[in-house]
């Protein structure tokens, strides 16, 4: 089988206080695109070779285990950046005029300068880093993706999709979608999943604390059978790597929704 290229990618999980636990931002994607369409998503997208950028304008620090500081770098900042374009959320401390974002939609290769036009920073610190996915061999498009997760502050601008790559967003409890069937909230299964383990957290502060993260790369095996499809996880028999600590082994896609095999 010939594999099709690996792209890096970089995803941010935002999560605020809600009257009923935590709540997380999530995006639909436009149903005519290349890449899961319809689906419900966290913001993020694919690195642009600027996104290695080392400059002033880019502060902190976030490692990223089993991963060089100028890798690590780059995924924050097409985090941050990804995420301002898709959501309009800037995460930093600074503030932005109405025009930016279009700006920068315009000429997402010059991002420095549209940093230093707008006298904004890139905040690493911001981010700690959750999880990472890597797309099934069998997939016509595969990322490395590299899951943060961010604290949305009550003074930073309100989400707003973008409305070309995607037109609807929302701020969601965990458990609220992960009761949900496929069809009526479509997910793709490592998005499900970090949905599942947030449910487990209470507050904000219990994710943004948490210390049981290894971000080891999790490559899916698709098995499909007369029952539905299995997403074959590491520590199966039909996955070559070995268990990680605190993943199942294999998801399961049954009567319409996702679910934890056995």
């Amino acid at each position: 089988m010939i594999r099709s290229p690996l792209r890096r990618a970089s995803t941010v999980i935002l999560l605020r206080d809600g009257d009923e636990g935590i709540e997380v931002l999530l995006l639909q994607r436009h149903r005519r695109s290349p890449f899961l369409p319809d689906a419900w998503v966290f913001p993020g997208g694919r690195l642009d070779d600027t996104d290695a950028l080392e400059s002033d304008r880019v502060i902190g620090d976030v490692r990223v285990p089993m991963m060089d500081a100028a890798a690590c770098r780059a995924y924050a900042v097409a985090g941050i950046r990804e995420t301002y374009e898709e959501s309009g959320i800037w995460i930093g401390d600074d503030s932005l005029g109405a025009d930016a974002r279009s700006a920068l939609a315009e000429r997402p290769e010059a991002f420095e300068d549209w940093m230093r036009a707008n006298d904004v920073h890139v905040n690493m610190s911001l981010l700690r880093p959750w999880t990472r996915w890597v797309t099934p061999d069998s997939e016509p498009r595969r990322y490395d993706t590299v899951f943060f997760v961010a604290r949305f502050e009550r003074d930073w601008s309100p989400a707003q999709h973008d409305a070309t790559e995607t037109v609807d967003s929302g701020w969601f409890s965990p458990h609220t979608v992960i009761a949900q069937t496929i069809r009526s909230f479509p997910l793709a299964p490592p998005t499900w999943w970090v949905l599942v383990e947030l449910s487990r957290y209470a507050t904000v502060d219990e994710v943004m604390t948490s210390t049981a993260r290894h971000c080891l790369p999790v490559q899916p095996i698709l098995s499909f059978g007369e029952d539905g499809m299995d997403v074959v996880l590491p520590g199966h028999p039909l996955h070559p790597d070995g268990p990680l600590e605190g993943h199942p082994v294999c998801i399961e896609m049954r009567e319409g929704g996702w679910c934890v095999a056995g």
